[in-house]
């Protein structure tokens, strides 16, 4: 009797054991290296932030909770070593959505956004240089064409930047039009178009030199009660994808993506193929449904009013070969992730960050102004470039959108503004490197 009772005590502590060790793996698995840094000194959304040749991030322009929501020509400089903010020049124009890129000079090539209120009125053709050495901001040439959201700029491996597709009227026109400005001149040129009209769609530049074009919106042009209901279909946004030739200047098709019609973000991995995660995918029960209003943030939208339904964020991720020109396998991510942004890590892996959402819609109602539901994770995702799986990163604030997210010379990630909710108090972050 004593034998059995030892025995049973014993496969009792066997037990306990392994529960704590679940426990304890699982506690592991949710470690934060997540921190609060110093604030900036304007609140911010849909604003540029750029990682200068000093090691310091220039932050620039956006929307400005301090001017009360509206377009910003402000600038400010955060500094790794003090973890704070300070102004510095103002850009020459106020700027929402603006795209921003290092140059190989070590100049920051700043364009397009809309410069009012509300339905981004007038675009902007005016492009300008910030020199961190004087801490000024200079005109360079202008655009061709004007680019107000959802554009892309690449940097070639020749130093010139190539700028893709966009908005280039108030939530309507997108073009297939693409220029290429060069620091040598100072000015765009007009190349060959795409072979589709895109906003929204992923860019990455490849080993060989060459861009994958990825996604994006391709069709209807204006919004209205019948454009809502298409995009509450999934109609009018596109799966293809082309490669941008740098020698020839022009555009050719290639594959399709398979999950998603609007990508989040695609990344070159270490093997030369392509990461493309999360954006935004129909489901069959989508068809022009309207979304449960009781679910809609109240703070800021009345209840007696209708909201659409547009496709889903999604789960999934894919990975396309490029030499086979297609996608060969299919990924599960632990959350939705619409447009989030992402950081190749020290270690090789990805940080992806931001619009985490469990079983949260983004939906659109009948004045065409964005609204998201409450239902926001705390994690945040990394994605193991060995296993190719992907594991959860506890956040300590809530997850974001229209943030940026800078690597940092030390290896550590940034994360500024955006908006959440509650929309205020959002905490900029810095991630420390991960083991």
């Amino acid at each position: 009797m004593k034998d059995k009772f030892k025995n049973k005590k014993l496969i009792a502590m066997i037990i306990l054991l392994v529960i704590l060790l679940c426990l304890i793996i699982i506690h592991l698995s949710l470690i934060t290296d997540f921190k609060k840094t110093g604030n900036n000194i304007h609140k911010r959304v849909n604003h540029t932030a750029s990682l200068l040749p000093n090691g310091k991030v220039l932050v620039a322009g956006g929307l400005d909770d301090d001017l009360g929501g509206g377009p910003s020509n402000t600038a400010e400089i955060y500094d790794p070593k003090t973890q704070k903010f300070s102004l510095t020049r103002n850009l020459l124009v106020k700027r929402i959505n603006p795209q921003s890129i290092l140059l190989k000079n070590g100049k920051v090539l700043i364009v397009g956004g809309v410069d009012d209120l509300p339905m981004y009125k007038n675009q902007i053709k005016i492009a300008e240089l910030y020199d961190y050495k004087s801490g000024k901001f200079s005109r360079t040439g202008d655009l061709n064409i004007p680019r107000l959201n959802g554009f892309k700029l690449t940097l070639l491996n020749d130093g010139r930047v190539l700028v893709t597709g966009g908005l280039t009227t108030a939530y309507g026109i997108r073009k297939n039009n693409c220029e290429i400005y060069d620091p040598n001149t100072a000015k765009f040129k007009l190349i060959s178009p795409m072979k589709f009209k895109r906003d929204m769609h992923n860019a990455v530049l490849l080993k060989n030199g060459n861009v994958l074009i990825v996604g994006g919106n391709t069709t209807f042009n204006t919004i209205d009660e019948k454009s809502i209901q298409q995009a509450a279909a999934g109609a009018g946004i596109e799966s293809t994808t082309e490669i941008f030739n740098s020698k020839t200047e022009k555009f050719s098709l290639a594959g399709n993506i398979i999950y998603r019609i609007i990508p989040g973000a695609s990344i070159l991995l270490p093997d030369g193929n392509v990461l493309i995660i999360g954006g935004f995918g129909k489901k069959a029960d989508d068809n022009n449904k309207f979304y449960d209003t009781k679910s809609v943030d109240r703070e800021f939208y009345p209840k007696n009013r209708k909201y659409y339904t547009i496709p889903h964020s999604l789960y999934t991720a894919e990975i396309y070969d490029i030499n086979k020109n297609k996608v060969v396998k299919v990924l599960q991510m632990n959350a939705r992730h619409g447009r989030p942004t992402f950081n190749i890590l020290k270690n090789g892996n990805i940080l992806i960050f931001g619009t985490n959402q469990k079983d949260k819609q983004r939906v659109v109602n009948t004045d065409y102004s964005i609204v998201y539901t409450k239902e926001d994770n705390n994690f945040e995702e990394i994605f193991d470039i060995k296993s190719n799986t992907f594991k959860k990163i506890k956040n300590i604030g809530y997850s974001r959108g229209q943030h940026t997210a800078t690597t940092l010379k030390n290896g550590q990630v940034l994360i500024v503004g955006g908006t959440s909710y509650p929309r205020h108090n959002i905490p900029n972050l810095i991630l420390g490197e991960l083991k």
